[in-house]
């Protein structure tokens, strides 16, 4: 057997091993998976979660590897630098202004494709990102953006996370995060 018909092989007894055990009345915080190597509790844990089976190891446990913190680090980055597109356009595809904005995945994706096929078709564009997000979604920029923009450089680091925890209501929304955010 190669390396990936084994991995396939060991994925499958496992999400079967514990589909049993659920069948079996055990819950998920009574089953503990165990692997011999470091390597092997990323791709483990990778199994479980496309399986839909909540998972927590060092890596889903780690701060830097969480998909909000990831959020609101591009949102403070592109609080610090505007210009800095990537940061702008990974924080409104994200969970969080999604759950706050109310504005799809889908529009703001085709929003972020539209900008790179113009920016390609004019070769290139002055238009930052943020001012064309501006322009299209004024509603969106002046309720959940425009407070943080303005007050950057005048707010300590430390209030301003409090305050965009609390506009965009991330402990409510996101209480299996909780203690990433209050870490």
């Amino acid at each position: 057997l190669s390396s990936e018909e084994g991995a396939d092989i060991a994925r499958e007894k496992l999400l079967s091993l514990i589909a049993d055990l659920r069948g079996r009345e055990f819950t998920f915080k009574d089953i503990a998976v165990l692997s011999r190597s470091g390597d092997k509790v990323e791709e483990i844990s990778s199994w479980l979660i496309e399986a839909g089976i909540p998972v927590e190891s060092e890596k889903t446990l780690n701060i830097r590897e969480n998909g909000l913190i990831k959020e609101i680090v591009s949102f403070l980055k592109f609080l610090d630098s505007p210009i800095d597109d990537l940061s702008f356009a990974s924080f409104i595809l994200g969970e969080i202004f999604r759950a706050a904005s109310g504005l799809s995945q889908e529009k703001m994706e085709d929003f972020i494709f539209r900008q790179g096929r113009q920016r390609k078709k004019d070769g290139t564009s002055t238009a930052y990102l943020y001012r064309v997000f501006q322009n299209e979604f004024p509603r969106a920029w002046q309720q959940h953006i425009e407070k943080f923009f303005r007050h950057v450089g005048f707010l300590p680091l430390y209030e301003m996370l409090v305050t965009i925890y609390a506009d965009f209501s991330v402990l409510e929304k996101f209480p299996g995060n909780t203690s990433f955010f209050m870490s």
